[in-house]
């Protein structure tokens, strides 16, 4: 049942090489999405809201809620196999071996709260972004911006961008409705990804019991 939250990945037609460091596919079904959205606005609800770091702590920050903070949203990646399949993904397209995260969170961009990201760089060896919300649909605008490709990248719903962490990149604004992204920053040398802090492969924060 939850196999089929994650699309068929595996085989290189679904893969589009946007350029040797950006690379964007088909990852979960438009239900999976729905799932994820409900269920990070359920912890919102109950919890206070969305949160943004103090932009005096760290001037790129997003409207967001962090995976390993919502118990629900982490048991139902867990029952997806979504670290599995995202191991799979990365090996596939850069012979990379994911070891842990700096962070995986889900942002909301929203007309009158958080609407754009300026141009800034990824912690981690390397990212990836999951649209949940279709373009022109839910949300008009938006895409993200990379100075090197010189260009917006627009995701369908359901599709990830994965993409070297150090590449210059902004969120553009939406002019209306509400984008939904998942997102996270990988670290694939194993002592950096253990550092107090980071996230583990079950997404718990290490160092906090």
């Amino acid at each position: 049942e939850m196999h089929s939250a994650v699309a068929d990945i595996i085989f290189a037609r679904h893969v589009r090489y946007i350029d040797e460091n950006i690379v964007c596919a088909p990852f979960l079904s438009i239900q999976a999405c729905d799932e994820v959205v409900k269920l990070a606005e359920q912890y919102a609800n109950a919890n206070g809201g969305w949160t943004q770091d103090d932009p005096d702590d760290y001037e790129y920050t997003t409207n967001d809620l962090e995976v390993d903070k919502m118990p629900a949203l982490r048991s139902w990646l867990h029952r997806a196999q979504f670290v599995d399949w995202l191991q799979s993904f990365c090996l596939q397209v850069f012979n990379r071996r994911i070891a842990g995260f700096d962070d995986v969170f889900v942002v909301r961009y929203t007309l009158g709260e958080q609407t754009s990201l300026r141009m800034h760089t990824d912690a981690g060896e390397i990212s990836f972004m999951i649209a949940l919300s279709e373009p022109g649909e839910d949300y008009s605008g938006g895409g993200t911006f990379f100075e090197d490709l010189g260009e917006v990248v627009t995701l369908d719903k359901g599709h990830m961008l994965i993409f070297t962490g150090k590449l210059f990149h902004k969120g553009v604004p939406i002019t209306r409705g509400t984008r939904y992204l998942l997102i996270g920053f990988c670290y694939c040398d194993p002592a950096t990804a253990m550092q107090p802090g980071n996230i583990d492969l079950d997404f718990k924060q290490i160092g906090v019991s």
